[in-house]
């Protein structure tokens, strides 16, 4: 960079200091959103003002340690914004999830309710294995709810051992 000298520099205003101050500490966003700050040396040779005179000025000033302020505000800013925008996608998962394990439940409930009528029309009903599957499908479903609604499932799961037992059990003494 060539050395200009004083006389060829513009006057350091307080209108022009805190434009300059503006670029350096708060920055501008752009077209994706990011922001984006002048260093010291861009903003001299964008004013036309004597470098050593804007460094001056910004350590009298405190520009560096408002920067980093700023900084740590809008970051905690943006943060605070996406723990709100995953709070609420959480919700609608949460949501959907508990519809889906109602939607499973009502599906089981429909095929044992089926599978009553037609054993009482005298119709063969479902194996035991269709039963096991349609038992797991609640349990699973079970869980999923306790889940979407942040309970805990290790009962569910003990139950679940439990249930799976006692209907491999039946089933090999059935047969």
């Amino acid at each position: 960079m060539v050395q200009k000298m004083a006389s060829e520099y513009s006057k350091l205003t307080d209108d022009l200091k805190a434009k300059m101050k503006a670029a350096y500490v708060v920055g501008e966003a752009n077209a994706e959103g990011f922001r984006r700050t002048k260093t010291i040396e861009q903003l001299a040779e964008e004013n036309n003002v004597s470098i050593n005179t804007l460094y001056k000025a910004a350590q009298r000033d405190g520009w560096r340690d408002q920067k980093d302020k700023f900084q740590a505000e809008f970051e905690a800013e943006i943060e605070a914004q996406r723990i709100e925008e995953f709070a609420k996608e959480s919700k609608l998962l949460d949501s959907s999830s508990l519809n889906l394990a109602k939607a499973i439940l009502v599906t089981v409930g429909q095929k044992i309710k089926a599978n009553q009528e037609a054993e009482r029309g005298g119709e063969e009903g479902m194996t035991s294995s269709h039963l096991q599957s349609l038992s797991t499908a609640s349990l699973n479903a079970q869980k999923l709810a306790k889940l979407a609604l942040g309970e805990p499932t290790e009962n569910t799961s003990i139950n679940a051992k439990v249930s799976a037992y006692e209907i491999s059990f039946t089933d090999e003494t059935e047969d």
